[in-house]
């Protein structure tokens, strides 16, 4: 593990969290959830291409954002988001990789493999994070907040991958254009 890194992913998960909330304002259906949440696509990325760390950074990047945007009051809350986001993105980047034939960098990375690699994170993340809320808040709508978190992490990580996946094009193609 690096610690460069983990505070590195940290930091920019935190940037990417607020700028989607910045971009997806109209969005938002509470403090943790937006129908677009395109940070969901970089724990994807984080913790693929950077295993260990990147889980670790995205609980980094989940514990400033409750401390330092949500400005969450309980700190049970704050522990178990950090837990979820680290943990989760480590879960579901274990099952992507086994079974998915994932590229560890994603260079050739495929449209089904985005998908799917989708799927996987937001039914995972959106479970767990859900799961630690009602455990620490019980309430009567915990399928509909579910369903909520599962969409946006599905629609923000599948938009994020394939941006992501066509920057990869661009450079490995402007790379051989170079030689």
């Amino acid at each position: 593990m690096d610690l460069k890194i983990i505070i590195t992913l940290g930091l920019v998960f935190y940037v990417l969290f607020v700028s989607n909330d910045f971009l997806f304002h109209n969005f938002l259906v509470n403090q943790f959830t937006s129908l677009v949440f395109l940070p969901s696509g970089a724990r994807v990325f984080f913790s693929i291409v950077f295993e260990t760390s990147g889980a670790i950074g995205l609980a980094f990047g989940s514990l400033l954002v409750s401390i330092f945007y949500i400005h969450e009051p309980s700190t049970a809350m704050i522990i178990g988001n950090a837990v979820a986001s680290g943990v989760g993105a480590f879960a579901a980047r274990e099952l992507c990789i086994r079974t998915l034939d994932l590229d560890v960098y994603l260079q050739q990375i495929t449209l089904k493999q985005i998908m799917c690699s989708s799927i996987i994170f937001s039914v995972i993340n959106s479970a767990l994070h859900q799961s630690i809320f009602y455990f620490l808040q019980p309430s009567d709508d915990f399928f509909l907040k579910s369903a909520q978190m599962l969409i946006g992490d599905l629609l923000g990580a599948f938009i994020f991958l394939m941006l992501l996946r066509l920057f990869i094009q661009a450079y490995f193609y402007i790379m051989k254009q170079r030689r």
